[in-house]
């Protein structure tokens, strides 16, 4: 009886095990609804756990992706495209916090920057060259990054064009 338990309980264990790549559709789905309600409230640590859960079901899809129907297959693609660009979007959304935190702080550094020049005796003209470096070096990151997010959607422009093309030579 004990035997006839144990393969029982093993048969179940390879069903289950075999069949989840069935529920890659619905699954990856609901992670995207889930970061699509929750995306503002997420911490890096969240972030962090998402991308490792999509990594996941996205594995088991390439490695079953022969089994799925055009259907699901679709529906896959397009929660992935999905869940991509609400990663991006994301990012750029952190980008411009970041960047409204130093907008934020300047005042207070430059009330900082002026205590400090008070101290050491630098004259006013000193002061203002001080503060026309730390203004260049932020206007110069401000111009890289929107270089950078320049990049980004260039990159992600070319990739969904060579998508497209490729979606064309299949048909």
């Amino acid at each position: 009886m004990r035997k006839f338990l144990l393969l029982i309980a093993a048969s179940t264990m390879l069903l289950s095990c075999s069949s989840g790549w069935k529920q890659v559709p619905d699954k990856l789905e609901k992670l995207v609804n889930k970061v699509e309600l929750k995306a503002e409230s997420f911490t890096s640590a969240d972030w962090d756990s998402i991308k490792e859960e999509y990594s996941d079901l996205m594995d088991t899809f390439n490695d079953n992706i022969r089994k799925y129907t055009s259907a699901e297959t679709k529906r896959v693609r397009r929660a992935s495209g999905k869940f991509n660009g609400l990663v991006l979007r994301n990012g750029i959304r952190n980008a411009g916090s970041i960047l409204n935190d130093i907008i934020d702080s300047a005042p207070d550094y430059l009330d900082g920057l002026g205590e400090a020049l008070d101290r050491t005796g630098d004259s006013a003209l000193d002061a203002i060259d001080y503060l026309e470096d730390d203004i260049d070096t932020i206007g110069e990151g401000l111009e890289d990054l929107g270089d950078d997010l320049e990049d980004i959607a260039e990159r992600v422009g070319d990739k969904a064009e060579k998508f497209l093309e490729r979606i064309g030579d299949l048909f």
